[in-house]
């Protein structure tokens, strides 16, 4: 694993390598780089062994089932957000038989390559708190802002 900042220091872009992990990996970086807050703008690669979980009830409490998938896999989609140098990410993954999606959980391993992209917002302060469901919801250390009736 390598990350290369950009010159300002606002983009920080990782390259991973085969049996690296990757959510392993990218909070690696984010305490390494000191990024506090900031956002997954860009991610793409192949796996060879996918873990994610997924929501399974619409309704309190949450109710979640975990799915691993061992075969190659390519990575069609991975966003998230990054509060207190913990990130939170999704992914979307597939090949010619079956695309999975969910929440990225640890144990997740890269095949060949995968690159990541994060931008960093230092202008803002994100945490996650327990909300009164006991979900970690995302909180600034600024008043939020309440949408206004049209």
């Amino acid at each position: 694993m390598q990350f290369f900042p950009s010159p300002d220091g606002q983009h920080i872009a990782i390259r991973l390598d085969t049996d690296d992990l990757l959510l392993e990996s990218i909070a690696q970086v984010c305490r390494e780089a000191d990024i506090k807050t900031g956002a997954i703008v860009a991610g793409y690669g192949a796996l060879k062994f996918l873990h994610i979980h997924v929501g399974t009830v619409d309704h309190y409490p949450p109710q979640n089932k975990y799915l691993k998938w061992l075969a190659p896999l390519e990575i069609c989609s991975l966003t998230g957000i990054i509060a207190d140098h913990e990130p939170h990410i999704h992914i979307s993954a597939g090949n010619e038989e079956k695309m999975l999606g969910g929440h990225l959980e640890p144990g997740t391993v890269v095949l060949y390559l995968c690159e990541i992209m994060i931008r960093r917002l230092d202008d803002m302060s994100l945490t996650r708190q327990p909300d009164e469901h006991g979900l970690n919801v995302l909180q600034s250390g600024r008043p939020p802002r309440e949408v206004q009736e049209a």
